[in-house]
């Protein structure tokens, strides 16, 4: 698109508006309720396993699952002492916990519940006294006594200081406790219990878990609002001994939609409260107020109700859609307005102003549209989908919004205005008494205008951009190389807790895990193991071999045995060793050792026959989850049709941060490398926190990319447009340094690089750049009219200077709103797009000012000489 294509289709709306105005407004309305009618059906529903980025981890974690079934989701109720100073495990809150652990149970969706009341259910049913278990004896219907005494025999089991088989006699062959190692029980109990608890010196404890087991299968919409009915669900009991807490990642991500709804509310009132204020100051008339925000509502009803149809997803992260087109769309309204106002002021008729306005200011708007459109499209580039969601649209409100403010606004202005009777009237030749009066009006507006913040403010601007240019570019070159220094510091970071505030209990509860369980922050990661044959010996022991490799790792999760430390994982390998501990005839069967691996003697038939015999057998292996020998190899191992093509190693990781996460994830890689695989075999690390990396790293590349595509396509269009291509990368010049400047001040005040603060860079181009395009336009439109370049930017900074002020004022005002908002990634988003737009604005009326003055002061110059060389010498 041309200078002119760009002229001629503004010229047509111009005119359109002149000569139809009802008829837009009357189409806007009919499309307004056609789109509002979408509003109905709006929901926020985040779901966080979209934030993971498209890749081969990724796509091994969705393999994982199709082979093992999805892993059952967690729900964490946090049991605390009414007091919180007391034990959690006198009887009668023993008997608290059962009661909930038996409601939960109730809810369809939830598969199990793990929690020390569990253990004891099972415990409490052993009659020693006949050697036998009695099923119909539970927490919940033994006396006193018998709770209190199988609690310190427990305990006592644990510590060492009781051998299980003695006591129990004859029922320890009936019962299988856990994972049927005492190391494993242990291990579980210090899990369930706060770490306040020490299994060989008391048997107190201040808080303990319930951890809840939702059915994996179910969807992220399905597991948030079945969370959400769990707590509903014991919030609503009554207890004397114990209080309830709840926390979980569909906990938290239901806490996060509630507070996108929140935010929501709090800030539509606010940013169109400000709107209307800024409104005010800055024009004094009730319907230079009135008209722009209603175009605003209208832009947002238009917005909302296309993500509606395409189908976009409405995350957190849409709430920031929100403020970012009311920002611009109110900055279109200013230039509009201010323009208009100026052409009245030279007294040009209502069509005239409206007309100059539009295809003028206007021409400059829908540059900057274009170019703020493709900076947001720029996150196309983006591996995250809520990411390239909230590009597109973006994209889409600033084009609404644009298109709005000039057919409907310009409309409501020219109705307003009476442009129709102006049009319909005579126009009369003014007499030499209405030509002194209209110049008496002008001086007074004159003498009013120079009188205001805003004119002088600019003026001084003016001033200082022609009179001290090299000490300001100098500063202005010195802050770049401090800001380019932190750029490359900012750290990035993606946490689910980061989207609600500190204070909503699912986050404070969260807290209390990782502060008063060991377990609190364990997260699990996979091996996934893929072949045409995994039963042979040289695969099985292969698995083995990556286990042994695992244990000088760091932030695996070990357990304390007799034989020492070792990796708390599942595997084949794991649960062949508990298999044949529990039945030894097992190994002597198919030729293993007593851990259940394979020997020099072992074959890959024996391998084969024993993996079959397990696959299939229907022997009750754990009384405490009642699942079968096959139940539990299915969760390690996978066979299709006759072939055992995949298995997994579970290994639980305790990592703190992104450095340490990845820290795993290397040394998991490098064991499997080390283990070696049998030819057609492949072993992939994913799952768990390793995946949250990915994460990361994708949100500092969308950054590299997305602003490199913004800039480059910036420049290119605006060099189309001018046929020029200096002219294309003049408008980039103060918005690549803003970035520089923004990335610089994230990394002094520690704004970590987020989902939504990894766009301030090319957010930074597209908001930025209409402050440099309407600069340039309005000196070019001088720099024609015969203006020097000293007087083209005087005019300009004065003109055009002041309307980006004030709607710089708008936009940042509306990006501060999301300070009040109750999710901190939205507050911090907003107070970093308010500082870059700052920047973004000083930049395009101090930095490019420079450039365009050096550059017109260089032609001038050029031309002079050229005039001076072709004038005839005097003899």
């Amino acid at each position: 698109m041309g200078v002119k294509v760009s002229s001629n289709l503004l010229g047509g709306v111009a005119r359109g508006v002149q000569d139809r105005p009802l008829v837009i407004i009357v189409l806007v309305l009919i499309m307004t309720g056609f789109f509002g009618v979408q509003l109905t059906n709006i929901k926020f529903e985040t779901n966080f396993d979209k934030f993971q980025p498209e890749s081969d981890m990724n796509l091994a974690a969705d393999r994982a699952a199709d082979y093992f079934g999805e892993d059952a989701q967690i729900h964490f109720i946090l049991v605390h002492e009414d007091n919180r100073e007391e034990d959690v495990l006198t009887i009668d809150a023993q008997r608290e916990q059962y009661m909930i652990t038996q409601a939960v149970k109730e809810i369809d969706g939830v598969d199990m519940t793990v929690s020390f009341v569990d253990l004891m259910d099972v415990i409490v049913k052993i009659d020693t006294s006949k050697g036998e278990i009695n099923e119909n004896w539970t927490v919940g219907n033994v006396d006193d006594s018998s709770i209190n005494r199988w609690t310190g025999t427990l305990l006592k089991i644990l510590n060492g200081t009781l051998d299980l088989s003695g006591f129990l006699g004859a029922a320890s062959s009936e019962i299988t406790l856990s994972n049927s190692t005492l190391d494993e029980l242990e291990f579980l109990v210090t899990f369930l219990l706060s770490s306040d608890f020490d299994i060989d010196h008391h048997t107190h404890a201040l808080s303990t878990i319930i951890v809840v087991q939702l059915d994996g299968t179910l969807t992220a919409k399905e597991l948030k609002a079945l969370s959400n009915h769990v707590r509903e669900t014991v919030d609503e009991m009554s207890f004397d001994e114990i209080t309830v807490r709840h926390t979980s990642q569909h906990i938290l991500a239901y806490d996060v939609d509630s507070a996108s709804g929140e935010t929501n509310r709090i800030l539509i009132g606010g940013i169109f409260g400000l709107m209307i204020l800024i409104l005010a100051f800055s024009f004094r008339k009730l319907s230079y107020i009135t008209w722009p925000i209603l175009t605003l509502i209208i832009t947002m009803v238009w917005t909302l109700g296309t993500m509606q149809l395409i189908g976009l997803n409405f995350t957190a992260m849409a709430v920031a859609v929100i403020p970012l087109v009311i920002g611009l769309g109110i900055d279109y309204s200013v230039h509009i307005s201010r323009r208009y106002q100026e052409e009245r002021a030279k007294g040009l008729s209502v069509s005239e102003a409206i007309s100059v306005a539009i295809t003028t200011v206007g021409s400059a708007v829908l540059l900057a549209v274009i170019t703020t459109v493709i900076a947001f499209l720029s996150n196309l580039t983006s591996s995250i989908i809520p990411i390239r969601d909230f590009g597109i649209s973006c994209a889409i409100g600033v084009s609404y919004a644009f298109l709005l403010t000039i057919t409907l606004y310009a409309s409501l202005r020219y109705l307003a205005d009476g442009g129709m009777r102006e049009r319909k009237a005579e126009k009369p030749v003014p007499d030499e008494s209405a030509l002194i009066l209209h110049a008496l009006s002008n001086t007074k507006e004159l003498q009013k205008k120079e009188n205001s913040l805003t004119y002088r403010l600019s003026c001084g601007i003016s001033n200082v951009v022609r009179n001290h240019a090299k000490p300001l570019a100098v500063l202005i070159l010195a802050i770049s190389v401090v800001g380019l220094y932190g750029a490359v510091l900012v750290p990035s970071e993606f946490n689910i807790e980061d989207f609600l505030p500190p204070e909503w209990d699912s986050v404070l509860t969260a807290d209390a895990l990782r502060e008063d369980f060991e377990a609190g922050s364990y997260t699990v990661t996979y091996v996934l193991v893929e072949g045409t044959d995994l039963s042979t010996v040289e695969a099985f022991n292969s698995v083995i071999s990556v286990q042994d490799e695992m244990a000088d790792d760091s932030h695996l999760v070990k357990v304390e045995t007799s034989e020492g430390s070792q990796i708390h994982s599942e595997s084949i390998a794991d649960l062949s060793t508990l298999l044949t501990g529990q039945y030894p005839e097992l190994a002597i069967e198919y030729n293993l050792s007593n851990l259940g691996h394979p020997t020099a003697e072992t074959t890959d038939a024996d391998v084969r026959a024993y993996f079959d015999h397990i696959y299939d057998n229907t022997t009750v292996s754990d009384q405490f989850s009642n699942l079968t020998m096959g139940d539990r190899v299915k969760k390690v191992l996978h066979r299709d049709g006759g072939n055992y093509d995949a298995t997994i190693i579970r290994v639980y990781e305790n990592s703190d941060g992104a450095e340490q996460t990845s820290r795993v994830y290397d040394e998991l890689n490098e064991d499997v490398q080390k283990a070696g695989f049998p030819s057609g075999a492949t072993a992939t690390v994913t799952g768990g926190m390793v995946m949250t990396i990915q994460v990361i790293a994708s949100l500092q590349q969308n950054m590299i990319n997305s602003t490199i595509l913004a800039v480059i396509m910036a420049a290119l269009v605006v060099a189309l447009i001018y046929r020029n291509a200096i002219l294309g990368l003049l408008p980039t010049i103060p918005v690549v340094t803003s970035s520089i400047w923004i990335l610089g001040t994230m990394y002094v005040i520690s704004v970590p690089l987020n989902v939504l603060t990894v766009m301030v860079t090319a957010l930074t181009i597209g908001l930025g750049i209409d402050y440099s395009i309407h600069v340039m336009e309005r000196f070019k439109e001088e720099v024609d009219k015969g203006a020097s370049a000293d007087d083209a930017i005087h005019s300009t900074v004065l003109h055009t200077g002041s309307a980006l002020i004030i709607s710089a004022v708008t936009t940042i005002a509306a990006f501060l709103s999301l300070i009040i908002s109750p999710m901190p990634v939205v507050r911090q988003f907003g107070l970093i797009t308010a500082i870059t737009i700052t920047y973004s604005l000083l930049l395009s009326i101090f930095a490019l000012p420079i450039i365009l003055v050096w550059r017109g002061r260089r032609q001038e110059n050029k031309e002079k000489k050229k005039e001076e060389s072709s004038e005839p010498t005097q003899p």
